[in-house]
């Protein structure tokens, strides 16, 4: 019963119109103060309550010198209150339609501000990153700064687990590059971790120093992320940009650093390894 009466309150009735109408529901005609003592609803509250219910067509009444009570058919009660969300469905789909229609028609000119979006909480970055390679058709390239969002602490497993959307994009079709920023302190979990992204087959490039952090989506949609150099610990904010000036040249700014990098293979030869 009380699964009934929370689906009950989740479509409008409050907990003593649900108290009541499930208790009604269970009894054929019954006093004010029987059902008040059944339903445990305080006896100065019941016979709002009732009228509630029966203007809601959920309940009868039957005068006399004592006035009992009887819930209506649960068949012919809800009838009325599922039209009405239906209605309401369908009112709610119209407003959509009218508001989608007054945002896509704004008066003057776009703002600049509809091209950029801001992200400074690590849940909401680590969402766009994702999003960005599944809506990635053609090609996916990064700047891979220092520190790595991976992390040399976390074993090789993890770091599998969490690259399941950047396998699916490469399945896909989707040619990826990716530019890493040289790793000497850390070097064997930086080749291991290397050596995997090839393995699945991204295309792997080593440079020096990096200028930033980015993700270029399609040469679309570029999400770059700068450290914050005013708070003690690192932490990252992350500007979305939807802007064909703008990510053109950063693919071109790609283009250079990628000519300017070496292969895993010519790193380990640097290396000795």
């Amino acid at each position: 019963m009380k699964k009934i009466s929370a689906q009950l309150i989740r479509f409008g009735f409050s907990d003593y119109e649900a108290k009541a109408y499930c208790t009604l529901i269970t009894q054929g005609l019954i006093t004010a103060t029987d059902l008040s003592k059944l339903a445990e609803i305080p006896q100065g509250r019941i016979y709002s309550i009732l009228s509630s219910l029966q203007e809601k067509g959920f309940c009868n009444v039957f005068p006399g010198s004592v006035k009992k009570f009887r819930a209506v058919d649960p068949k012919t009660a809800f009838t009325e209150l599922i039209q009405k969300q239906k209605q309401d469905v369908l009112d709610l789909e119209e407003l959509e339609g009218e508001m989608t229609e007054l945002f896509e028609n704004k008066v003057g000119n776009a703002s600049p501000l509809d091209y950029i979006q801001i992200l400074t909480s690590k849940q909401s970055q680590v969402q766009k990153f994702e999003d960005l390679i599944h809506r990635t058709k053609a090609q996916l390239y990064s700047f891979n700064k220092k520190p790595y969002a991976t992390g040399f602490a976390r074993k090789q497993e993890e770091i599998h687990k969490d690259s399941e959307a950047l396998r699916q994009c490469i399945h896909s079709g989707v040619s990826v590059r990716a530019i890493f920023e040289e790793e000497v302190e850390n070097i064997i979990p930086f080749i291991q971790m290397l050596d995997y992204y090839e393995s699945i087959g991204e295309e792997v490039r080593i440079h020096k120093v990096l200028p930033l952090k980015m993700l270029l989506s399609d040469s679309e949609v570029a999400m770059v992320s700068m450290r914050n150099n005013d708070v003690s610990r690192f932490r990252l904010t992350s500007l979305v940009v939807e802007h064909t000036d703008l990510t053109y040249a950063f693919n071109n700014l790609f283009d250079f650093y990628w000519s300017q990098s070496i292969t895993l293979d010519e790193f380990k030869q640097e290396q000795n390894i």
